[in-house]
């Protein structure tokens, strides 16, 4: 349902606010939801499984959005440009923002009963380099993600953009302090090879392994 809103303290815009204040947001979105910006990411988010709250789009955007994401089950709030800008607190040059509902982790038992390929990422806190290995690992056929306790949150805003929103086709498993130093071996138990980067100079040349 298309709505034109003029106000950018219109409660219902209530899940866009505090956008560049990161704990007011972890605040605000708790586990319940995230957020997504840019055209690409939110087309993504459209095709996923997550249930979309609503979406804002400027003018601008809003025939694309109707075209590539038609039929959203979500409000579709259309606002002006200033509106947007004031809301967010930031020029959002994309015109493009949505809040969808998270999925929550998943038991790294179910996780790779259902995979064939998997990325195991440790001590990674870098939203952009979270969201290019995902966009890299989704390409490369991987079917699922498993984080250490340090790990960023897979839904930060810039890493679901950064990945182009196939982030959100990764199910995930985020393992505790405890389980961690156990997570390889569960793994190659359940039949995976592991691979591994490293900057060790007695490692193999991957140029010479047979994949």
């Amino acid at each position: 349902m298309i709505q034109r809103l003029s106000s950018p303290t219109d409660t219902r815009l209530d899940d866009y606010r505090h956008l560049t204040d990161a704990r007011a947001r972890r605040r605000l979105e708790g586990d319940d939801f995230f957020t997504i910006e840019g055209p690409f990411a939110v087309e993504r988010l459209c095709r996923s499984h997550h249930r979309v709250r609503s979406i804002v789009v400027d003018e601008a955007h809003l025939a694309r959005l109707i075209e590539r994401c038609s039929p959203i089950d979500a409000p579709v709030y259309v606002v002006e440009r200033t509106t947007l800008t004031e809301l967010v607190g930031f020029n959002l040059h994309r015109g493009v923002i949505a809040t969808a509902d998270r999925q929550p982790p998943r038991p790294l038992g179910e996780l790779i009963a259902n995979a064939t390929r998997i990325i195991v990422l440790e001590g990674l806190n870098d939203p952009e380099n979270v969201g290019a290995i995902a966009r890299s690992a989704r390409a490369l056929g991987c079917d699922a993600l498993v984080l250490d306790p340090t790990c960023i949150d897979p839904y930060t805003r810039r890493t679901v953009r950064v990945s182009m929103g196939e982030i959100l086709f990764l199910p995930w498993a985020r393992r505790s302090r405890a389980e961690w130093p156990n997570t390889l071996d569960e793994l190659v138990r359940a039949g995976f090879e592991t691979w591994a980067m490293t900057p060790a100079a007695d490692s193999d040349d991957i140029w010479t392994l047979p994949p």
